[in-house]
Formats: structure tokens, C-alpha cells, sequence
């Protein structure tokens, strides 16, 4: 009966997809119908001849154009709209490390640069050439000499010096309402220039986990800003006030419609793989923004637009269909759904019942056949995108492989010994657009005698609800692509801890981790991770949902890249840095 319920609910999930898809607005497909602007209004001078040359020869010139979802992610004042949402802004203004593009896909393959973790052994050095921990509340960055900000006013093409990185520093702490001032401003001491090229940042604690967090912050997400500009125009929300150190020079925005990045002649970059030759190769960069999805699924299609990432595997599958020229890569979404169990919460405190619930629920059946097998059954807090942390579900001990498998016998035998023969009312919170997902676990619940009520709310109400823990139980998200640094996920008392866990094994190892005698050592780090991921899986304080797969798409005179999403920490725009684009290949496929 259990078996015939929850086909009835797959079957009727994929009904109603194909219902609602047959009554909405068809997807464009015409060329003519994908309204944004040709890449010929951007003035750029031209080669004397285009050649086809194999891909793996670098070239220079071309126009990268690329798809935004939404006008909130062209802001430009990263203390204001927060850094991942100032897309134009990761070309113009630099950070002080950056993901090590020789160690990606192209190049040496030790990262797929898919997720936007921070990963310490794969990030180099950008406007800082090295950096160290002299103590545990002290971070020390080497800024990189000759390097020169770009010819714009106020700023005027001057040299890069510590003072400058000091500055951007010391305004994100204490602008009121920045991220970092929201989160660690109570860590920040100082930020100084002992001398041309070198900055010392202090805190107000000897926590080397906090300093480590805030090291990964100001190192890899905060972009560094010029006084002159600030002292001269109060901010740069207005884009005309952007001057950086980029590869990109921000030349024009029509509001609500693109931007335009033309290339930084004075940039100090080489391609990491190719050393002897300067960065950037492409002339320019155009973004539109495209809210509706399926335009900007039209806009792929027809090559209106060059690359698009963060597509369903649905739609990719359908792209590909039509468009089977183009180059693409499936990886798991970077973010996963799972019920978190509050801690401190009856029945929840009983290892045996969150153990249950987690057994109760057929993962394999989900992801065969509502998401058609393209899911992953074990993708947090680590996944197979970090090799390093991570370790297949064949090869967890067998107490933990059995909460990813399908039990209700035992799932019963475990309530019962809990003191649950005849099961328990339990509620959970989710967000409005993930409900289905939670009807088939109802389901399977229902069946060892759970009765689960769905509390759906918008996404405002939810995310309220989470922060104030308001909650007994939770369909919350968690980053899927798990990284040393994001196991703040689950480190108590953190943000994202949804289960509100507080266990001294647990803490002990995590506090090995983010010893200072632990930073630099990375065997000790990642062994030590693997040890926690493995207690913190097998103390089931969540039950995990399947993550499905995404694809990453492409034309193919997009050369030198290999469908990479973030190059270092939340920095989803900047790949294009290290790209060629292949105008006489295009010409060649008729576009």
C-alpha cells in the first residue's frame, strides 16, 4: 500500500509539471523574439584577419556576452549591495587572493571551481602576493608591487599601495549595514600600513575560527576601493565613481537593460597558464539582464548570449536537445534542502528517532524518479566536488550508509524502543517553493506513524523564522558543495547550525581544525574533516533530501574555460577573466 501511495504522488508530481508546462507561456525560440542589444554597438577595434586556430592557442579580442537574472546583482558599492551582488564590480575591482585558475578544469584538474566555497590550498594570490598568521588574532597580506589603478579620475592610473587595501578594509567593518560589520564587526581591531606593501590586520580575540572566517572574507570577497573615490564621491553606488585595479574598465550601464566592461589596457594580470601572455584576451564584456528565464533560454539558444550556468538539468537536457553544438558540464547544485531536527526539542533529542525518520525516507526512489536520476542521495556537508572531505556512501561505516537507505521496518523498531510504538505528531517549516518535496516525505513518514503537518511560508516569513529558531523541526537549505570553511553550516552556535546541535566530540574535533598550529597544514586539516563529516552524517540531526545536478552551458568559441561557476569564493562572474573567445569559429558555425 506504502509502494502504491508514493507512486501515486510521484506520478501525480510529474503530471502536474507537464500540465503547468503545457499552459504556460511557450518558450522563445525565435531569434527575433530575444530582445536585447547586438553586440555591434560595442566599438571595439578589429583584427586585420580572423583565423581558425585550434582552441587550445590563445586568442585576443571578441566580446563576451553573458545573461543576468535580475537587476539586484548590479550594484556597485560592495559595503552597500554586498559583493555578490556586484557582478560588473568583480571585474573592476580586485580582491586580494583569487582562485588559482591553473588549478581548474583547464589546467591541472584538482578543482572543478563549481561551488563557492573558499578553499585555502586552491586560492593564489591576486592584489596580495602572500599572507601569513603571525598569531592567532593577526592576519598579514603582502600586497603585490606595481600594480596600478586604473586611468579614471579621481584615482588617475597610480600605483597600488598598502594604504589603499587598509582603507577598504577598515570602511567594511564599519560601514553600518555592510556584511562583514553585521557579522564580524565585533572582531575588527585595526587594519594598518606598516610600510608601502604590507598591511596588518588585527582582531579583538585569540579565536582562530573567527579570524580564519574573516580571513576568507576580506581575502577572497571584498573588493579593494580607492580613498580618492570615496573621499570624493561619498560612495560608488553611481557606476560612473567605479575605479579599480581590474582587467575590466565599467564604461556604460543602461539601466534595467546591460552593462558594459571594456578591457583595462595597463592591467598587470598573465594568464596563469599560459604566463608569457597578458591578461585579459577579450576586447570587452556585456551583461544583460534577463529576468524572465525563458528568454534567457532563447537567448542561449539562438547565441544572443555566450554561456549560462545555475540551468536545471530539465532545461539542459532540453537545450542540449535542440542545441546539441553546444559544450556543457552537469554538477550538483550548490545548495541542498534538508529537515533539520531542533536540539533540545522532544522527541528530536533522541538519537533513535532522528535516526528513524531518516531511515523512513526512500532517497533512492526520490531521486530515480522525481528527479530522474539526476540527483545525488549524499551531497552535504561535503560531496564528491571535494574530493578531499569527501567520502562515498559505499564506503561510510555501515551505521551511517543505513540512514541513506530505505529501513521502515527498523524505522519502527527505533520509534518503538524510543518510546513511540504508535508514532508522533511533528510540524516543519519550509519555504513555499520547495513543498513538494516534503509531500512525499510526509508520505513515508505517515507510514511508520508519523503525522507530519507542512507549514509552507514565503520566503520572507521563513528566513525569519530560521533566524529566530522558531521552529521544532525545519526544511531548510545548507551549502551542498561543503568546504572546511562552510562546515560553519554545522559548527554549533553557527548561523546555519538548523539543528541547533551543541556535541562535545564534535566540538573538540572542530575546535582541531581551526587551531592556529592546524593553518598551513592541510593533510591535519582535511583528516580531521573527514573525521567530523563522518560523527556529524552518522548523528542523523538532519534528514537529507537527494540535490539534483545543474548544468553548466556554453558555445564552443568560448575557449580556455570549462563550465566553472566561481574561481574562488562567491566570484560567480569573474571565469571570463581567463577566457579567449574564437570570433572566426563562431563565423564558421554561422553565427
Amino acid at each position: 500500500m506504502k509502494k502504491k501511495l508514493v507512486w501515486l504522488i510521484l506520478s501525480c508530481l510529474m503530471v502536474a509539471a507537464l500540465v503547468l508546462a503545457s499552459c504556460a507561456p511557450a518558450v522563445i525560440e525565435e531569434e527575433e523574439e530575444v530582445v536585447i542589444e547586438e553586440e555591434e554597438e560595442v566599438v571595439i577595434e578589429e583584427e586585420e584577419e580572423e583565423v581558425l586556430l585550434p582552441p587550445e592557442v590563445p586568442k585576443y579580442g571578441g566580446v563576451l556576452t553573458f545573461g543576468l537574472g535580475g537587476e539586484g546583482n548590479l550594484g556597485f558599492d560592495p559595503s552597500i549591495s554586498y559583493e555578490w551582488n556586484c557582478h560588473a564590480v568583480q571585474y573592476t575591482n580586485e580582491e586580494l587572493l583569487v582562485g588559482d585558475y591553473a588549478k581548474g578544469p583547464t589546467g591541472s584538474g584538482e578543482t572543478r571551481w563549481f561551488g563557492m566555497g573558499f578553499t585555502p590550498q586552491f586560492e593564489t594570490g591576486a592584489l596580495a602576493e602572500s599572507w601569513e598568521f603571525p598569531d592567532p588574532d593577526t592576519i598579514t597580506f603582502h600586497i603585490r608591487e606595481g600594480v596600478l589603478w586604473q586611468d579614471k579620475p579621481p584615482v588617475n592610473g597610480r600605483e597600488l599601495v598598502a594604504e589603499d587595501v587598509a582603507f577598504s578594509i577598515t570602511r567594511e567593518f564599519e560601514t553600518v549595514g555592510s556584511y562583514i560589520n553585521a557579522t564580524y564587526g565585533g572582531w575588527f581591531k585595526s587594519a594598518e600600513a606598516t610600510d608601502k606593501y604590507t598591511v596588518v590586520v588585527k582582531g579583538e580575540d585569540s579565536d582562530m575560527y573567527r579570524t580564519a572566517v574573516v580571513f576568507e572574507y576580506i581575502a577572497d570577497t571584498l573588493p579593494i576601493v580607492a580613498p580618492e573615490v570615496i573621499e570624493q564621491y561619498g560612495d560608488m553606488r553611481d557606476w560612473r565613481n567605479v575605479v579599480g585595479t581590474g582587467p575590466f574598465i565599467l564604461v556604460d550601464i543602461v539601466e534595467g537593460s546591460s552593462a558594459l566592461l571594456k578591457k583595462n589596457p595597463n592591467y598587470w594580470g598573465k594568464d596563469p597558464l599560459h604566463p608569457e601572455n597578458q591578461l585579459p584576451y577579450l576586447d570587452a564584456i556585456k551583461m544583460h539582464i534577463i529576468p524572465d528565464t525563458s528568454t534567457m533560454m532563447a537567448a542561449l539558444r539562438t547565441a544572443k548570449i555566450d554561456q549560462l550556468y545555475g540551468v536545471s538539468w530539465e532545461q539542459g537536457e532540453s537545450l542540449l536537445a535542440t542545441n546539441p553544438e553546444l559544450k556543457s558540464v552537469r554538477e550538483l547544485d550548490y545548495v541542498g534542502w534538508h529537515i533539520f531536527m531542533k536540539s533540545g526539542t522532544e522527541p528530536y533529542d533522541d538519537i533513535r528517532v532522528r535516526r528513524a525518520l531518516a531511515m523512513a525516507v526512500d532517497q533512492q526512489t526520490i531521486a530515480e524518479e522525481y528527479y530522474g536520476g539526476n540527483a545525488a542521495v549524499l551531497a552535504w556537508p561535503t560531496s564528491a566536488e571535494t574530493p578531499q572531505i569527501y567520502i562515498p556512501l559505499d564506503q561510510l561505516p555501515e551505521s551511517t550508509r543505513e540512514l541513506f537507505e530505505y529501513h521502515p521496518d527498523k524505522a519502527r523498531q527505533l520509534l518503538a524502543e524510543a518510546g513511540y510504538p504508535d508514532g508522533f505528531k511533528a510540524k516543519v517549516v519550509c519555504y513555499t517553493g520547495v513543498a513538494d518535496m516534503l509531500s512525499m516525505v510526509q508520505s513515508y513518514w505517515a507510514d511508520i506513524g508519523v503525522e507530519l503537518e507542512i507549514e509552507s511560508k514565503d520566503w520572507g516569513t521563513f528566513v525569519s523564522k530560521r533566524a529566530a529558531r522558531d521552529y521544532e523541526t525545519i526544511y531548510g537549505f545548507a551549502g551542498a558543495l561543503g568546504v572546511e570553511y562552510k562546515l560553519l553550516y554545522v559548527k554549533p552556535g553557527a548561523v546555519y547550525n538548523n539543528s541547533l546541535h551543541d556535541d562535545p566530540y564534535f566540538n573538540e574535533r572542530y575546535d582541531k581544525i581551526w587551531a592556529w598550529e592546524s593553518i598551513g597544514n592541510q593533510d591535519l586539516r582535511d583528516g580531521a574533516m573527514i573525521e567530523v563529516v563522518t560523527y556529524y552524517l552518522d548523528q542523523a540531526w538532519a534528514v537529507q533530501t537527494p540535490v539534483a545536478y545543474i548544468y553548466s552551458l556554453w558555445w564552443p568559441w568560448v575557449q580556455n574555460y570549462a563550465g566553472v561557476h566561481s574561481v574562488g569564493y562567491n566570484n560567480q562572474a569573474g571565469w571570463a577573466i581567463w577566457v579567449w573567445y574564437d570570433q572566426a569559429l563562431k563565423k564558421s558555425m554561422g553565427y
